[in-house]
């Protein structure tokens, strides 16, 4: 113990008194400090890297202190969320129970329980996961924060803990029990939207098919667009050809939020949804739908048929397709910034000589875009010029093929070569 202490001084962190508890506590403030830096210009430190962590390991009966400060609800929330660090980086499986029980316990701090989910993660025990899925169950609970009798900013307080409870339980796998809740949660939880909303989220990333036939019944009434959105994005997740003209008559919703899941949902139908290529490219150069559920549109569009000539000339059309009335550059250019990347990955012929073509636009970003394209899509470097590109497509335009050309491929020279 007296070299630990002797450590200490020399590296400059906390000299060990003699209140056991303090000690650790000092120790805790001491290793917070690095391992939740709001630095721009230092990255947080793990706990198990720093010198606090093997003081703490190396002291007798380190799991009861650290066990002891969790369960203290008087000591600062930070404190006992770091006790929680180092208790996942440590990796005892005896403080398993202790995890469990303030999982489940909602008078305890948010902050610690959040910091829970994910050290029964690192613990590994599967018992956390019917406990997490209870917590998605939680009903919404509205609070509001006030200045001067102004209400500045309402929120859900379980907002946070679910959405990190449903990630934990995404990381943890399928898992029949848990699936077999969360669709009974879209049959009976209706009036939580929340639950709906985390549940059809679940069900879709962890590809449960039985879920199909309650998320296309939820879409039969009436559910807020934060649900609809889950509920069109998890059934393109499964494949639900089913749900193709609930996702279809989705594109065009008032909502933009849903019309851009929708939209997403479609492209992950990828092949079963060829029919509703029209429907996507109309919306797509329709100026007066939302610009970012238009911008949406391209990637749909090669998920579901990179090798359609529809496809292909809609995207090389979309390059340089501004939107004038938009102050943000980055708004302005986000048509042409999401079909130049759409189009590395088109699988059709066409796409070579429309591109060419491209490459006497009087806009200087759509030849640069057209002509790293061209390089990307053949792996040629030919730079700007068209008539050295149509001079390599009249050789090669009979024998070219995409196969053996993944997208992005890219030369060494090429970011020189384009000026990127």
């Amino acid at each position: 113990m007296k070299i630990l202490c002797v450590l200490f001084v020399v590296t400059g962190a906390p000299v060990l008194g003699e209140d056991p508890q303090e000690e650790v506590l000092e120790l805790l403030r001491s290793m917070q400090k690095q391992t939740t830096l709001f630095d721009l210009d230092k990255d947080p430190v793990p706990a198990r890297e720093t010198e606090e962590f093997q003081v703490l390991r190396a002291r007798k009966g380190h799991l009861s202190e650290l066990h002891s400060i969790v369960k203290d609800l008087t000591i600062e929330e930070d404190l006992r969320v770091c006790a929680l660090d180092v208790l996942g980086a440590i990796g005892d499986r005896r403080s398993v129970y202790l995890v469990l029980l303030i999982l489940a316990d909602d008078n305890d701090a948010l902050a610690v329980r959040t910091k829970a989910v994910g050290v029964a993660e690192q613990l590994g025990d599967r018992r956390a996961i019917l406990v997490l899925t209870k917590i998605l169950r939680k009903k919404d609970r509205m609070e509001s924060i006030e200045q001067d009798g102004q209400v500045l900013h309402r929120f859900n307080r379980w907002a946070e803990l679910k959405r990190v409870a449903a990630e934990a339980l995404i990381r943890w796998g399928p898992d029949e029990r848990v699936i077999g809740v969360l669709v009974r949660y879209l049959e009976e939880e209706t009036e939580t939207v929340s639950t709906l909303r985390y549940a059809a989220y679940c069900l879709g990333r962890l590809g449960a098919r039985e879920a199909i036939e309650p998320l296309l019944q939820l879409l039969s009434g009436k559910i807020p667009p934060d649900v609809r959105s889950e509920v069109y994005w998890a059934l393109g997740r499964l494949k639900s050809e089913e749900a193709l003209p609930s996702l279809m008559e989705g594109v065009d919703h008032p909502v933009e939020s849903v019309a851009i899941a929708s939209i997403q949902g479609l492209g992950h139908l990828g092949e079963l949804a060829v029919s509703s290529v029209p429907t996507l490219i109309r919306h797509l150069r329709d100026p007066k739908k939302p610009l970012m559920s238009r911008s949406s549109v391209a990637d749909a569009l090669v998920r579901i048929a990179p090798g359609d000539v529809r496809v292909v000339r809609t995207l090389v059309e979309g390059l340089g397709m501004w939107v004038p009335e938009e102050d943000d550059l980055q708004r302005r250019r986000v048509i042409h910034v999401s079909t130049m990347v759409a189009l590395q990955f088109v699988r059709h012929p066409k796409v070579i000589p429309a591109l060419i073509r491209r490459l006497d636009s009087e806009d200087a970003e759509v030849v640069q875009a057209s002509a790293i394209l061209l390089h990307r899509l053949t792996g040629e470097s030919l730079g700007k010029d068209a008539t050295r590109w149509m001079g390599f497509w009249k050789k090669h335009s009979g024998s070219f093929s995409f196969d053996d050309k993944p997208p992005f491929r890219k030369s060494e020279d090429s970011s020189k070569q384009f000026g990127e």
